[in-house]
Order: C-alpha cells, then sequence, then structure tokens
C-alpha cells in the first residue's frame, strides 16, 4: 500500500471534524486574545458539612504571552491553614510560575525554589481565562484546550445576540453554550448533559473590567446543587506591567536561596538570575558581586519569628517588604496586603489597585528614564564593596547618590501611593449606645 492509499484509508477511518460555528470560535479568540493580563479573584467552596461557614481563598494569576503566574494568599487574613496557625508555614503563600516549559514552585517564608521539567508532573494551574467556556474548574483546561474530545456535530440557534451552541460528543456527552454577541462573545452559561440528564453547569454574571468584558461572579454546580463560586476582585489587561516578561523574581525568591531542578541532582544557589555553585556564591559574595543581606535578614527572621507562623500584614507598616518604597515591583504585594488589613470590598479594593495602576505606572517610566544612570550606579557601588574596609566611605557615598536618584519614586511612594490607599480606609464607627427602652405602645 503506497502513501496516498494509506491516507484515503485513514480518511475513510478518521470522521471528519464538523465545522465550528461562528460564534464558538469568536468566543474562543475573545478569550485568548488576553495574553497580558492580572486577575485578583477569589474562591468559595460549599462546605460538605452545612453547618460550616464557606471559606473564601484569594488568588492571583498574571499571563504575559505563554508565561503564567499563580499565587495563593489563604484567605481574607492571609491565613492558609487555619488549623495550623501558629505553626510553621500555616501562613505561607504557594506561588508557581509557568516559564519556558517548566514550573518553578516556592513556598513563602522557605528558603527553596524546585523547578519541574516534565509536564506531567506539574501542579495543577487553573486558568482562570476559562470561566464559562467549561462547566467545571479544572488545572488541565485552558483557553486553548478546553474541550474534552473533538465533537461529532455542533448545533447552533439564535435568540437576538445570544447564540445557543451544543457540540455532542461521543458516549451521549453534550456541551452548551449561552454566547452573547453583544459582550464580545461571552458565555453566559455552560452546560454539560449525558444522554440529556445535566450534570455540571455553570453560570457568570458580567461586567467590563477596563474596557473588557469578563465574568465578576461564576458559579458552579453540579446537578443544579451550587459547588463554588468565583467572583473577580479586580482586573488589568495590557498595561505595560501586564505585558512585562515574569520571571522567577514574581516568585519573590533572592539571593541566596537554594535551587534544586528535577534534571540536575547537584547542589545550586541563586544568584539572582541563575543558580550557580555554593562555592561561586560565596565568592561573589566575598567579591562584592552579590548582596547576600536579603537572605542574611530572612534567617534572622524565621529564627525569631518562625516560618510563616501569623499574617504578614500585621508585622509592621511596611507590612515586612523590605524597601518598599523604592522598589515599584513590591507595590502590587504591599496593595494586597493593605487590601487584608482593611477588608476592603469589591468597590474599595478597586479603587485601590486603580491607585497602584496609576503610581505604578509612573514610578516604572521614571526608572525607565534614568536605567543608564541607576545602572552606572549600581557598577560604582559593586565596584566600592569589592573594595572591603578600606572602602567603606566610597560604598557610603555610592549608597547615598543611588538613593539620591531613586528619590522621585520613594515620593511617588509617600505622597501619591500610601495617602491614595490611606483615603479608601472608612473611619471606625463609634461603638454603639444602649437605647432607653420606649414606653410600650398600646393598640386603640
Amino acid at each position: 500500500m503506497n502513501c496516498i492509499e494509506l491516507l484515503f484509508v485513514v480518511a475513510l477511518i478518521m470522521p471528519a471534524q464538523p465545522d465550528k460555528p461562528e460564534a464558538l470560535k469568536r468566543m474562543e479568540q475573545s478569550r485568548q486574545a488576553l495574553t497580558a493580563a492580572r486577575f485578583e479573584w477569589s474562591r468559595i467552596d460549599q462546605p460538605k458539612n452545612p453547618s460550616e461557614k464557606p471559606r473564601e481563598l484569594f488568588q492571583t494569576t498574571r499571563f504575559s504571552g505563554a508565561d503564567q503566574l499563580e499565587i495563593h494568599h489563604g484567605d481574607s487574613d492571609g491565613v492558609m491553614y487555619p488549623d495550623k496557625i501558629g505553626e510553621d508555614l500555616s501562613c505561607s503563600e504557594r506561588r508557581l510560575l509557568v516559564k519556558d516549559g517548566e514550573q518553578w514552585f516556592h513556598g513563602e517564608d522557605t528558603s527553596s525554589v524546585s523547578i519541574v521539567t516534565n509536564s506531567e508532573r506539574f501542579h495543577p494551574m487553573f486558568d482562570i481565562r476559562t470561566l464559562g467556556m467549561v462547566p467545571i474548574m479544572s488545572g488541565q483546561k485552558n483557553v486553548t484546550q478546553y474541550l474534552p474530545d473533538v465533537p461529532e456535530t455542533y448545533e447552533e440557534t439564535t435568540e437576538g445576540t445570544i447564540h445557543h451552541v451544543t457540540a455532542r460528543f461521543r458516549e451521549g456527552l453534550a456541551i452548551s453554550w449561552d454566547i452573547d454577541a453583544s459582550k464580545d462573545y461571552s458565555p453566559l452559561k455552560c452546560v454539560s448533559t449525558y444522554y440529556g440528564s445535566v450534570f455540571r453547569s455553570v453560570d457568570c454574571q458580567y461586567e467590563q473590567l477596563e474596557g473588557i468584558w469578563f465574568p465578576v461572579q461564576t458559579t458552579f454546580y453540579n446537578e443544579g446543587v451550587e459547588l463554588s463560586r468565583i467572583l473577580i476582585n479586580d482586573a488589568s489587561f495590557n498595561t505595560e506591567d501586564d505585558a512585562r516578561e515574569l520571571t522567577p523574581h514574581d516568585l519573590g525568591i533572592f539571593p541566596g536561596m537554594s535551587v534544586g531542578r528535577e534534571t540536575d541532582p547537584s547542589y545550586r544557589m541563586w544568584d539572582g538570575e541563575k543558580g550557580i555553585p555554593p562555592m561561586d556564591y560565596f565568592n561573589a559574595v566575598k567579591a562584592g558581586k552579590i548582596d547576600n543581606s536579603h537572605f542574611a535578614d530572612f534567617i534572622k527572621r524565621i529564627k525569631k519569628e518562625g516560618q510563616g507562623r501569623h499574617p504578614k500584614q500585621y508585622n509592621d507598616a511596611s507590612y515586612g517588604l523590605v524597601g518598599v518604597e523604592r522598589t515599584p515591583g513590591l507595590w502590587e504585594e504591599y496593595v494586597r496586603r493593605f487590601i487584608r488589613k482593611h477588608k476592603f470590598n469589591r468597590e474599595a479594593t478597586r479603587k485601590a489597585w486603580r491607585v497602584h495602576r496609576v503610581c505604578q505606572t509612573d514610578a516604572l517610566k521614571y526608572l525607565k528614564a534614568q536605567r543608564q544612570e541607576i545602572e552606572e550606579l549600581d557598577r560604582e557601588l559593586e565596584k566600592a564593596r569589592s573594595g572591603g574596609e578600606s572602602q567603606v566611605n566610597a560604598v557610603k557615598a555610592a549608597e547615598a547618590r543611588r538613593e539620591r536618584r531613586m528619590g522621585p519614586v520613594v515620593k511617588i511612594f509617600e505622597d501619591r501611593l500610601k495617602p491614595g490607599l490611606n483615603k479608601l480606609v472608612k473611619p471606625k464607627e463609634p461603638a454603639a449606645t444602649v437605647a432607653t427602652p420606649a414606653s410600650p405602645v398600646t393598640g386603640p
């Protein structure tokens, strides 16, 4: 049998894929276009025991091209494991980054980061852009691969701006969508049925976030019973910060931490850009090429306080973020912890993030304009530090020059970001007073 005959046989065996309805294509395109985005969201699962109160857990998800960052913050107090509060890691975030086909994992308040190279062993990460596209929350689905199989047929009817689309699969499975053309072809509802019986469904409530239609509340059901709910507390799309490359720095790792890659059994230490042998690291620290102070302070802190035993937003004025006033990259976490401490509602939360976006945009614009000068100052500082004790005065002078150069960034933080957030804090209501009981009213 020649190649042409073989292709003919395969064509007979393999059923032709049906044409996908235009509404479904437009739905996919609108979500796949969200390649530079940040989502602040929470998930509320209904407890199995009706007497228990539902717990709201907060997360951050970022996308930049094919890269994805996912941070699990715990509840509104920053607690991951309430039954273990006071113990190590009970209030420590879980942070995941998929980059260049690898998955990085870092547990906050630990001194290590692990890198998984085999995608089959990745921790599941939920693609929040699929809300409304699939009737379940799955770490295995994304905006390009959300169908369980190749459909045998598609059906479509239209009612005003709503397109009712159904994909039918083998063995009685079907998935249906109500797609609203007036909301950029967004799925209002998604239902999966098995031989005509509904077993999973999801419905969405939409708002325009930064000009993009996106579900601000999504409710998942199993046979009509609510399972969980996802709330979008804030989102941004296609800003300069959204479009930047995601890196291991976004996991909160810093020089001195250990780096473990599953394909490399050797011990490595993070130098700020990559993992290097320990001896190379210590030689670089001695030569003044690597600043080990952050790691040294971290070790002192965990020896004194333990590892993430208490919510960090209550630690101090900077919420435990060293140098936050001169580091715009830390402002996002500062705002997040500020929101948690003051228990902002959704309206105040969105206003807080708008303050952050404006301030961070201006700070990054300044740093971009000053990049060459700041890099030169960094080289001067590194050279001075490599001179040892004889260069103490030179180090102080170089640090002072760099501090002056960073002055406008500090001013944005102190004069705009902090006051902007403080204005959103509601004053505490006065304690209720006990009213004098009124005389009873008698009827006629």
